[in-house]
């Protein structure tokens, strides 16, 4: 992972910035194992009262932060592999999940909700990415994960600009992105937190 800045940076109200890393594709996305379902198994064992929730990053998040220049193109010649293998993972995980007793999850799609700020924008298209387009592509590969998870799995999805350690990725408001997020996505709840 490398840090990057610029329009990727986090920045407070004081001016302040802190970097944020980034994935880099250089091999074939496959589901090594379950990742989380010991995680979840520990909540259960902790926790007498409410319904145990686990949160997986969302799947735009890895193509988000540096697009296509990060992902291998000896390994994806072809973009949709890579969205199929990724969510075939998500998948396999969410069926984990589910094995271990988890009927609540949470994906943390954060990337969708930077897609309306102007200066975010601006960066995609320096990039090559059009927002748009992107909108469409991430809205697809949420789509094909929460319909991949057991029928009485329930998934929402968390959207927030990013925030981390008081420094945030993006601004504006969801005016653009709003329709996708309320007519196009499967998911059966939001969540603030």
């Amino acid at each position: 992972m490398d840090d990057v800045g610029g329009t990727w940076t986090y920045k407070n109200d004081k001016g302040s910035t802190v970097g944020q890393r980034t994935p880099k594709i250089v091999d074939k996305i496959q589901w090594a194992g379950p990742t989380n379902t010991d995680n979840y198994r520990f909540i259960t064992e902790n926790t007498s009262t409410g319904l145990p929730k686990m949160t997986l990053p969302g799947p735009a998040y890895i193509h988000y932060r540096a697009g296509r220049k990060n992902i291998s193109q000896d390994i994806y010649p072809d973009l949709n592999d890579f969205w199929g293998d990724l969510t075939n993972a998500y998948a396999a995980e969410l069926k984990s999940l589910y094995e271990a007793g988890c009927r609540y999850v949470q994906l943390d799609e954060t990337s969708v909700a930077k897609l309306g700020d102007p200066s975010i924008r601006e960066g995609l298209a320096e990039r090559g990415d059009d927002w748009q387009t992107l909108l469409e592509v991430y809205t697809d590969a949420v789509n094909v994960v929460v319909d991949s998870a057991p029928v009485d799995m329930s998934v929402g999805i968390h959207l927030c600009r990013g925030n981390r350690q008081g420094h945030w990725q993006a601004a504006g408001g969801y005016d653009d992105i709003a329709e996708k997020l309320f007519r196009k996505l499967h998911i059966g709840f939001f969540s603030r937190i």
